[in-house]
Formats: C-alpha cells, sequence, structure tokens
C-alpha cells in the first residue's frame, strides 16, 4: 500500500483552502451591496433681536406729547426669516400694569416702540405687563440690519413715566426687568 505522506496532504488542503478563499473574494468583488439613507434638513424660521441695552426712564406730560429726541431710546435691530415678527414685552415685577419697584413703593410706566415699516415709522405703547407690539412686516433683509435707512437699526424702545405717576412716589431707586421675545410670523 503507498502512503501519501502527510505534509503532501497539508500543503494540498493549504492550496485548496487559498484557491477558495480566492474564488471567494473575486466573486464578492463584483458582488454590490446597496444601503439607502435619508437626507433631510430642516430650514427654520429665525429670528434674531441684537443691541439690547439699560433702559433709563424718562418722564413725560402725556402720550400726545412725545417728542422723539427728548427721550433715551435704545435702538436695536431686529431681523426675521419670514419678513414679518411680533415681539412681547414682559415685565418680572408683575400686576395689572407695568410698574416699577422700589421696596414696597410702585410707580407704574410705559414701554413704547418705534419701528419701520415698508420706508414708514409707527409707534405703539402700553402700560400692560404683558404686551405684544404687533406683526411688524418688512423686518430688514440683513442679520445685522445693514440695509436699513439708519445702518444697524430698525427699531428703538424707551421706557417713560408720566409726571402724575413720577410726582407723588416717593424717593427711591424704581427698577424692572423685562424681556423682550422675538417671534417670526
Amino acid at each position: 500500500m503507498n502512503c501519501i505522506p502527510l505534509k503532501s496532504v497539508l500543503k494540498a488542503l493549504f492550496a485548496l483552502s487559498v484557491l477558495c478563499t480566492l474564488l471567494a473574494f473575486s466573486t464578492s468583488a463584483t458582488a454590490q451591496s446597496v444601503e439607502q439613507s435619508e437626507v433631510s434638513i430642516v430650514k427654520s424660521e429665525g429670528v434674531k433681536i441684537s443691541d439690547i441695552d439699560d433702559w433709563l426712564i424718562g418722564v413725560f406730560t402725556s402720550s400726545d406729547t412725545i417728542n422723539f429726541s427728548q427721550y433715551q431710546w435704545d435702538p436695536q435691530c431686529v431681523y426675521s426669516s419670514t419678513g414679518a415678527y411680533s415681539i412681547q414685552v414682559s415685565s418680572s415685577n408683575g400686576g395689572a400694569n407695568l410698574n416699577l419697584q422700589s421696596g414696597g413703593n410702585s410707580m407704574n410706566y410705559r414701554i413704547y416702540a418705534v419701528f419701520r415699516r415698508g420706508g414708514n415709522y409707527f409707534w405703539t405703547s402700553s402700560t400692560n405687563t404683558t404686551i405684544n407690539i404687533g406683526n411688524m412686516s418688512g423686518s430688514s433683509a440683513s442679520l445685522t440690519c445693514a440695509d436699513e435707512q439708519i445702518a444697524g437699526i430698525n427699531l428703538w424702545f424707551a421706557a417713560l413715566v408720566t409726571p402724575a405717576d413720577f410726582n407723588p412716589a416717593p424717593p427711591g431707586i424704581y427698577q424692572d426687568v423685562v424681556s423682550l421675545t422675538v417671534t417670526p410670523e
């Protein structure tokens, strides 16, 4: 009986194994595996208000005699990707009216806003603790309001007190904190 040496059998098995592996890789190299992935982007409305400063209160005689240059107005830039926006002003002091507080004393005040719409200027005011300064269509086309008549500005705020509220108040430092919330419309 002729015997095949074990070493030759192992070499043959190894060669067969390598050949099978090469064949497997060569056939799988031409095969394809396809996966799909959903590609999407969400573009939400964008809105930005900038350059908010602390407000100093001005005292005025009546709403009929407001003079724009007479009071300290806080100029701001409001941008909305929709072109329209509303601003809600909320007071931290609460109550039925906007009020400045010093200890247990309070003094009512009013917030005024001047804004541009369609190249014209408009103003509005409120004494409510939460006011909505309306649908202001025609916001700046630039995030920095560089395209405005006065570069960088398309909205002004002022906080004003009437003499009827100011004069009877006891001495003190009267304060409030307001939050401005801008919402695209």
